[in-house]
Parts: structure tokens; sequence; C-alpha cells
């Protein structure tokens, strides 16, 4: 099976200097042939070529032609079976290409997609699985391990192969026409190709054990400044959905949603989708004449890719325990994420004991969650989890572990149901279609169906509590959304009615005028306090988690959060969601750093809340 590998090549003569020699030892005793593409360079790149390394194909194009064109080009000269396609300032790696080309002896392959690092950044992953949804009529995309410093994932399918490094059959390339230069100069003809190729019937692959590095050179910076290649790229980005939505009622879905979408965002003062729309409307005819075939040639309708891509229906994968070979009769279940989340399962814990009540169940979490854990009649014994450096929220993951040999070794089963895992946080979130609260996918992947699911646990600590009827509030203006202005208008209404207020939180936390300060409790002081209240009103975080556990009717407020997802399991719990249309966000961000400070959540009307305390 022979290689041809395509560079396309602005003024980088001293990148090619750089990188072709890796290249050069990576291809040795392969079947190849290296094509490089002038992409009208000033640099004296074809002299180079042609003094140091005559054996390659050189292409000189008179004028600077962009991505597309170079590309198509190469692929047209080319004469191997697969092409790779590299940018300039790739450095690959010894045998890379062993795990990308045993994927074409498969008939319905179309691309590979390997692992992009970025060592200037501590080798943190630039390029690899993407995803996509498709939400009020515009295309999101996701890229579940994109700025992680590595992936424990396997080979998966993906929606489409990055251009700077992607291997493609030539045959199913060429027949596709090559990459569409309606896209140029740069971005999205990758995702175009990929996505017309899975219409097509045909796949393409992530494979994360096949590695290169991207050394970023700014080409494109030297072109343009970062706001016009944010103009080129928004409106690709509409050019592509002008052109691949296939499906009618999508493709209306889109225009019905665009006005608004628009006017959310002016409303939030951005008008980078009205100013992609002006930049992009005078490619519109060409985009449906281009539609209009691809609807003619089209195997497989949009819904059935989304689907795949966007999780909804999409099936739970490494749904099974690790299992070790001790025989010991002991079960470790690992989470190492937030105090709700360890608190959610110590349920499961207790319904994994209750269905082998002679297992011993030791539980691995981060040492700042430890405490929630103490005492805990269900667990043998903590483990503390390694933390990640980098960011406290994140973990380092399980195939990382320096233990990870010796508790497979010592552990009969290992649960690890979340968030980078068995079983990532992704995957969860692609089964919010199912009806299922997390709490249920989690028990389900440790094998417990629903009526096994336990009661949380937390050991509660006595105290004297001066209020004989309260109401407990949780609106946590600690972080950078303290604009939740609503819980002062909810208090002063609640006062008003004679009800006493208890305000819960860290001790940073803004006390609200009115409320008792019960800032800074203990773990077990605050469910003991919790315990007791007539009810709670919160946000979506552990103490609503915990409100709900210990029996106390809770209304909880989400912002970016999945309500009905997310929700707290047990007891009587009203959940309120913002319309977050309003604000130009599309549902459930989850984003841990929001560039609008969680304005969504203002969406709910103090009075919303009032009602349904009343």
């Amino acid at each position: 099976m022979k290689i041809s590998v395509v560079i396309s090549s602005f003024n980088g003569m001293h990148l090619l200097r750089k990188y072709l020699p890796p290249l050069l030892g990576a291809m040795d005793q392969l079947d190849y042939e290296i094509i490089v593409v002038d992409d009208g360079s000033k640099d004296n790149t074809d002299e180079f070529i042609q003094r140091e390394y005559p054996s390659i194909k050189l292409v000189r194009l008179d004028k600077n032609r962009g991505f597309a064109i170079a590309n198509n080009t190469g692929a047209e000269m080319s004469c191997g079976d697969i092409i790779l396609f590299l940018n300039n300032d790739m450095k690959v790696t010894d045998n890379f290409l062993t795990p990308i080309s045993k994927y074409f002896e498969s008939s319905d392959i179309f691309a590979v997609s390997p692992k992009v690092l970025l060592p200037k950044y501590d080798n943190k992953i630039n390029e690899g699985l993407s995803r996509a949804s498709f939400y009020r009529g515009l295309f999101s995309l996701e890229f579940p391990d994109t700025g992680r410093k590595g992936s424990n994932t396997g080979a998966m399918f993906t929606l489409y192969a990055s251009g700077g490094a992607m291997a493609v059959d030539r045959k199913k390339f060429l027949s596709l026409g090559g990459f569409d230069d309606m896209f140029s100069p740069f971005y999205c003809e990758d995702m175009d190709i990929s996505y017309r190729a899975w219409k097509r019937g045909w796949k393409v692959v992530y494979e994360p054990n096949a590695v290169v590095y991207h050394y970023h050179q700014s080409t494109i910076g030297k072109v343009l400044n970062q706001k016009g290649i944010d103009i080129v790229t928004g409106k690709n980005q509409l050019l592509f959905m002008w052109k691949n939505l296939t499906d009618n009622r999508l493709f209306i879905f889109h225009w019905l949603w665009l006005p608004r979408n628009i006017v959310g965002g002016l409303r939030m003062r951005s008008s980078a989708l009205l100013r992609n729309f002006i930049y992009a409307l005078p490619q519109l005819p060409l985009a449906l004449r281009a539609r209009r075939i691809e609807k003619s040639l089209s195997v497989k309708q949009d819904w059935e890719i989304l689907t795949k891509f966007s999780g909804r229906g999409f099936p739970m994968v490494h749904n099974k325990p690790i299992c070790g070979a001790c025989g010991n009769n002991k079960t470790l279940v690992i989470m190492p994420q937030s105090l709700g989340d360890v608190y959610q399962m110590t349920a499961i814990v207790d319904g994994l004991n209750k269905r082998y009540p002679n297992k011993k169940i030791d539980f691995m979490t981060k040492k700042r969650c430890s405490d929630i854990l103490e005492a805990n009649p269900y667990i043998e014994k903590v483990i503390p989890y390694p933390e990640d450096g980098e960011n406290p929220y994140y973990a380092v993951e399980i195939d990382r572990l320096r233990e990870r040999d010796k508790l497979i070794n010592d552990y009969e089963e290992i649960y690890t149901p979340y968030y980078g895992f068995q079983l990532s946080y992704e995957e969860l979130m692609r089964n919010r279609g199912t009806g299922k609260n997390m709490v249920e996918l989690f028990a389900e992947f440790c094998g417990l169906t629903r009526e096994e699911i336990g009661r949380p646990y937390l050991k509660e600590e006595r105290f004297q509590i001066t209020e004989s009827s309260y109401i407990v509030l949780h609106p946590q203006t600690l972080n950078s959304a303290k604009n939740w202005d609503y819980f002062r208008a909810l208090v002063n209404l609640l006062l008003k009615d004679g009800f006493t207020l208890c305000q819960v939180g860290l001790n940073g936390d803004k006390l609200l005028k009115g409320c008792k300060d019960y800032r800074g409790l203990s773990l077990g002081k605050l469910g003991y306090l919790l315990r007791n209240a007539r009810l709670f009103i919160g946000i979506d975080s552990f103490p609503a988690h915990l409100s709900s556990g210990v029996g106390t009717k809770t209304i909880v407020l989400y912002g970016g959060t999945d309500a009905n997802f997310c929700k707290p399991y047990w007891g009587d719990v009203v959940t309120i969601e913002p319309d977050r249309s309003m604000f130009g966000c599309k549902n459930a961000c989850h984003a841990k750093d929001c560039s609008k400070r969680r304005k969504c959540i203002n969406g709910i009307k103090s009075k919303e809340v009032y009602e349904k305390v009343i």
C-alpha cells in the first residue's frame, strides 16, 4: 500500500528544513512519495527543495491559493493508495503511520486522524476527537480531549479528521472532489469533506496511538489578524451548514432560528453572528448549488450523523467494571470529583453493600472530598486520589495512575463511573435523552437497578439551632457569578411574609440583608441544619444534593447546568431553569469559566421562585 505525503507550504522553507528529516526517517522502509506544494512562496522554497531534496516532487503555484487548492493540487499529482496531508509545521513521530495504515484495509474507511500535541504547551492535545450537536439551528462542535495533557481514550469514530494531519483514501477523496475551495483561504474544509464522507456511508476514525507534534508558527497570523481569522471562521461555519444540511427540516430550522440567534447575540453585545452572516451571504447561491449536489449523492441523512455525534441516543461504552485477578472479595469505587458527586455515590455504595453484603468496599476520592465519607458505615477505607496540578476540578486519569496496576491486583472489581475514566462526563451527557437521572446512570454502570439505589450518607453533627422554623438559602455569591441579584428580591418577598431565612455557604459569600448567618458550617452541621429546615432554596451545588438527600423539600435553580439530568435524586425537589435563548446561550453549557458570568441564571425571576415557595 503506497502512501503519498502532501505538504502545502507558504513561505515555510525554515519549517521544511526542520520537519522534513523526521518525516523521511518515519517513512523509511515504506512505499511512499512526498509532494511539496509551494503555494506562491517568496522565500525560495522551490530552490531549497530542488537543491536539498531532489527526490521530492515539487509543485509550484504562481500565487498563494490557500489550503484547499494547494492540497487538491498535490492530491491530483499523487499516485499512492493513501494520501497523508501534513501542515509544514507538523513533526511526525517514528512509526506513527503503523496504527493509521491498518484501517485502510477496510473498504468503508475514508480518513484517519492522529492525535496532535502541542510541545510548546506541555504536550496538551491540539487536535483529536471531534463531536457535534445541532441546537437552536446551529452546529455546536465539541472537542472532549482538547487542552488536556493526555487521553486514555482508545480509537473512536470522530466527526471529522483535522486537515493539518489527516490520512485519507485517495480514490474516495478524489471522488468527493477534494477539499471545497468555497471555504478558501482556510478553515472548515476538513470538516466539510469528512461530513460528506459520513453521508456517503464511509467512516472517519480518530487514532490516539498515532502521534504528531504541532509547532505553531502562525502562518495564517501573518496574513490576517485575529479579527480577520474569526470572520473567515464564522463565515465558513455558516457556509458549511448552508451546503451540508440536506435534511429540509434541519435546513428550515436553521433559517427560522438564525434571526433570533442574531438578535440574541446583539442583546449580549455581540455582533459576531450578524457579521459572519453578512460576509457569508454573497456565497449563498454557491452553497445552495453545492447542497443540491450533496442531496442527490448522500446515502445517509443528517439526523443519522448527528445522532451518532451529538449523543442523543448514543450508546454507552465501557460499561463494565475493571476486573482484577486477586479474588479477595474487595471492591473499589473511584469518584474523584466534587462533593455533590461523591455524596450521591455513597447511595450507590449503599446499594452495592446491600446486594453484596460480604464484600468490603473501599472508596477513592480527592482529599478535599474525603470528609464527606467520614464514618460512612458502608465504606471500609478511604483512599486519597492523586490531584491534577493544573486544575483542582480535574483528576489524573486512571490509566495514568502509578497505582493502577496495584489497584487491579488488590481489588476484585473497580467501578469508575465518572469523568475521564471508563465512563466519561461527555458520555454521561450524551445520555440525557434517555430520561435517566445521572444517579441512575451511575447505578446502572455499577450493575444496580433503580430500585436498588440506596440513600446517601453524611455523618451529621448536632448543634444548637435557635430558630424553630426556617428556610435555608444558598445563593453562593463568592464566585465570578456575583450577578444573581434576584436573591435579594426573593429575600425581601420572603421576609415580608414572615419567613425566617438562614443563609449557608462559604465564609467569603456575601451575607444578604435579613438572613441569619450560618455560613462556614462544617459538613456535619450543614447536614443537621438542612434536615431540620422547612425548605431549601439554592443553586445546583453540593448543598442542594445534601438537602434532598436528608429529605428536606428543595428548590434548585439552574444556570448552565441541565436540571432534568443533574437534579438531586431523592426527596421532594422542584427544579427551575431560565430561558437561556434570551442570553444567546445554548442549553446547559456546563462552562466552568463563563465569559458572560452566568447571566443565564438571571433569567429566573424572583417571583417565579417565590410562587414555588408558597
